[in-house]
Protein backbone atom coordinates (compact mmCIF):
# COMPACT_ATOMS: atom_id res chain seq x y z
CA UNK A 1 0.00 0.00 0.00
CA UNK A 2 1.46 3.54 -0.86
CA UNK A 3 2.03 6.50 1.79
CA UNK A 4 -0.93 8.21 0.10
CA UNK A 5 -3.37 5.21 0.39
CA UNK A 6 -2.46 4.18 4.02
CA UNK A 7 -2.82 8.03 4.80
CA UNK A 8 -6.49 8.24 2.98
CA UNK A 9 -7.26 5.18 5.12
CA UNK A 10 -6.36 6.29 8.20
CA UNK A 11 -8.39 9.18 7.66
CA UNK A 12 -11.61 7.37 6.51
CA UNK A 13 -10.91 5.31 9.34
CA UNK A 14 -10.82 8.35 12.16
CA UNK A 15 -13.72 10.22 10.09
CA UNK A 16 -15.71 6.62 11.20
CA UNK A 17 -15.15 6.88 14.41
CA UNK A 18 -16.20 10.63 14.56
CA UNK A 19 -19.42 9.53 12.36
CA UNK A 20 -20.04 6.83 15.38
CA UNK A 21 -19.12 9.40 17.97
CA UNK A 22 -22.47 11.55 16.03
CA UNK A 23 -20.23 14.04 14.59
CA UNK A 24 -20.92 15.18 10.83
CA UNK A 25 -17.67 14.55 9.06
CA UNK A 26 -16.40 15.89 5.80
CA UNK A 27 -13.11 14.65 4.26
CA UNK A 28 -11.09 17.54 2.38
CA UNK A 29 -9.44 14.35 0.68
CA UNK A 30 -6.64 15.08 -1.52
CA UNK A 31 -6.97 18.77 -0.82
CA UNK A 32 -3.25 19.73 0.88
CA UNK A 33 -5.36 22.32 2.78
CA UNK A 34 -5.10 23.13 6.42
CA UNK A 35 -7.13 20.35 7.74
CA UNK A 36 -7.88 16.30 6.62
CA UNK A 37 -11.25 16.52 8.21
CA UNK A 38 -14.28 18.97 9.51
CA UNK A 39 -16.33 17.85 12.23
CA UNK A 40 -19.72 19.40 13.02
CA UNK A 41 -21.82 18.49 16.13
CA UNK A 42 -24.21 21.42 16.98
CA UNK A 43 -22.08 24.01 18.60
CA UNK A 44 -19.04 22.27 17.89
CA UNK A 45 -16.92 22.45 14.65
CA UNK A 46 -13.41 20.90 15.20
CA UNK A 47 -10.78 20.95 12.57
CA UNK A 48 -8.36 17.43 12.77
CA UNK A 49 -5.22 16.80 11.00
CA UNK A 50 -4.26 12.98 10.62
CA UNK A 51 -0.99 11.80 11.00
CA UNK A 52 -0.32 7.67 11.39
CA UNK A 53 3.09 8.60 13.24
CA UNK A 54 1.71 11.35 15.44
CA UNK A 55 4.28 13.88 14.37
CA UNK A 56 3.96 17.64 13.09
CA UNK A 57 6.56 20.08 12.57
CA UNK A 58 6.34 23.31 14.33
CA UNK A 59 5.63 25.31 10.80
CA UNK A 60 2.45 22.88 9.84
CA UNK A 61 1.46 22.84 13.37
CA UNK A 62 1.57 26.57 13.79
CA UNK A 63 -0.45 27.09 10.81
CA UNK A 64 -3.54 24.69 11.31
CA UNK A 65 -3.53 26.04 14.98
CA UNK A 66 -3.76 29.83 14.04
CA UNK A 67 -6.40 28.58 11.04
CA UNK A 68 -8.34 26.72 13.87
CA UNK A 69 -8.84 29.46 15.79
CA UNK A 70 -9.08 31.92 13.42
CA UNK A 71 -12.48 30.43 12.72
CA UNK A 72 -13.60 29.41 16.09
CA UNK A 73 -12.52 25.60 15.51
CA UNK A 74 -10.83 23.26 17.65
CA UNK A 75 -7.63 22.11 16.25
CA UNK A 76 -6.78 17.89 17.23
CA UNK A 77 -4.00 15.89 15.94
CA UNK A 78 -5.41 12.58 15.45
CA UNK A 79 -3.07 9.72 15.42
CA UNK A 80 -2.47 5.86 15.88
CA UNK A 81 -0.86 5.36 19.45
CA UNK A 82 -0.88 1.82 18.23
CA UNK A 83 -2.31 -0.85 16.42
CA UNK A 84 -5.89 -0.35 16.59
CA UNK A 85 -5.85 2.67 19.22
CA UNK A 86 -6.40 5.97 18.53
CA UNK A 87 -5.53 9.16 20.33
CA UNK A 88 -6.41 12.78 19.85
CA UNK A 89 -4.93 15.69 20.84
CA UNK A 90 -6.20 19.13 21.04
CA UNK A 91 -3.66 21.26 20.18
CA UNK A 92 -3.83 24.48 22.85
CA UNK A 93 -1.21 26.87 21.73
CA UNK A 94 1.30 27.83 19.19
CA UNK A 95 4.21 25.39 18.90
CA UNK A 96 7.94 26.70 19.69
CA UNK A 97 11.48 24.66 18.88
CA UNK A 98 12.93 22.76 21.91
CA UNK A 99 10.09 23.17 23.66
CA UNK A 100 7.32 20.16 24.19
CA UNK A 101 4.38 20.76 22.07
CA UNK A 102 1.13 22.26 23.73
CA UNK A 103 -1.59 20.01 23.76
CA UNK A 104 -3.87 18.25 26.09
CA UNK A 105 -5.80 14.88 25.35
CA UNK A 106 -9.23 15.29 23.95
CA UNK A 107 -12.28 12.33 23.57
CA UNK A 108 -14.93 13.26 20.98
CA UNK A 109 -17.48 13.78 23.13
CA UNK A 110 -15.88 16.51 25.25
CA UNK A 111 -16.65 19.94 24.58
CA UNK A 112 -14.44 22.79 24.89
CA UNK A 113 -15.08 26.26 25.33
CA UNK A 114 -13.82 27.99 22.90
Amino acid sequence: MTHYRRGAAFERAIAARLTGDGYLVIRAAGSHGVADLVALKPGEVVLIQCKISGTIGISEWNKFYIASRSVAALPVLAFKASRGVYEYHRLTGPRQTRRPPPYEVWTPDTLIDK
